[in-house]
């Protein structure tokens, strides 16, 4: 039998763990060994290739990632250290660009994951820090999308705290509000909706851990609720998934994790490094 294991309900700073009150609940070693039904994902990224594409999907890395830069987009792969060589998580890698409205996206080529009243129990969780958190410097964009290209324009689009006509849940941190981001989600033909405004905080230069979950049962929200945390702290705002499809939030389409970075300052560029992502999904059983 599998065994699903409880942890504290509390705030967890650990850079190097999942926060137990996102992840306290998830049986992730059976998922990860199939002994139940369900996905688990973790990637600390920690091979890269030497040199990024300028067009998304020519290269990957590690097991079935792909990335896109603009023509100044940089991607700095975490340098080797004995700690890291003794089994130390990395300290991540790193995104940006040289130049106004340019900027990377990593994203998973697999979308096995689906946010609605058919499906069960999901979680995400990310670590990263931002290099600025001053105004008109970036955006960031970390959560779920579609299965869709990413561009210089997608998921971020060029046009200030406007995310692309896609599918989307997750974090989004805009230029006009540097030191925090929304929980927010967006389905496309929709206008994105902020679920939490200035929900997570950043501290320049600083790890933080940003999350959600879906709890289709139990969750004190209500039934089939999508909660959010940061460095374990359950945030006050939620989400109630609709019970039906054509709504503003994405239940008819299969989603994957996605990490994006717009330049908005032209010169004295911000970055965004991401230590690890872990995201997993049970799945329901079959009728």
């Amino acid at each position: 039998m599998a065994v699903e294991t409880v942890g504290w309900e509390g705030a967890n700073t650990d850079q190097n763990t999942r926060s137990p009150s996102i992840w306290g609940r998830c049986p992730w070693n059976s998922l990860r060994t199939k002994r139940v039904g369900g996905v688990a994902i973790f990637e600390d990224f920690s091979t890269l290739n030497i040199t990024p594409p300028t067009t998304e999907g020519n290269m990957t890395f590690n097991n079935g990632w792909s990335v896109f830069t603009s023509t100044g987009g940089t991607i700095t792969a975490p340098a080797l250290s004995a700690a890291t060589k003794a089994g130390v998580p990395t300290n991540g890698i790193t995104i940006g660009s040289d130049d106004d409205n340019e900027g990377v996206g990593i994203r998973s080529l697999s979308v096995p994951f689906a946010l609605n009243r058919a499906n069960q129990k999901f979680w995400f969780e990310v670590c990263l820090k931002k290099s600025s958190i001053a105004n008109t410097i970036a955006e960031v964009f970390v959560g779920l999308m579609e299965n869709t290209a990413c561009t210089a324009s997608v998921p971020i689009t060029s046009t200030a705290a406007t995310l692309a006509d896609k599918n989307l849940v997750g974090w989004y941190s805009t230029e006009s509000a540097g030191s925090t981001a929304n929980s927010t989600y967006k389905a496309d033909g929709v206008t994105a909706v902020t679920v939490g405004s200035a929900e997570a905080t950043f501290v320049a230069d600083t790890f933080t851990k940003l999350g959600f979950k879906y709890e289709p049962f139990g969750d004190r929200a209500g039934s089939y609720c999508l909660s959010f945390y940061q460095d374990g702290s359950r945030c006050s705002s939620t989400k109630i998934i609709p019970d039906s499809n054509g709504t503003d939030f994405p239940t008819d389409i299969a989603l994957g994790p996605v990490i994006a970075i717009r330049n908005a300052a032209g010169s004295s560029p911000g970055t965004a490094t991401i230590k690890w992502l872990a995201a997993a999904q049970l799945y329901a059983p079959l009728n």
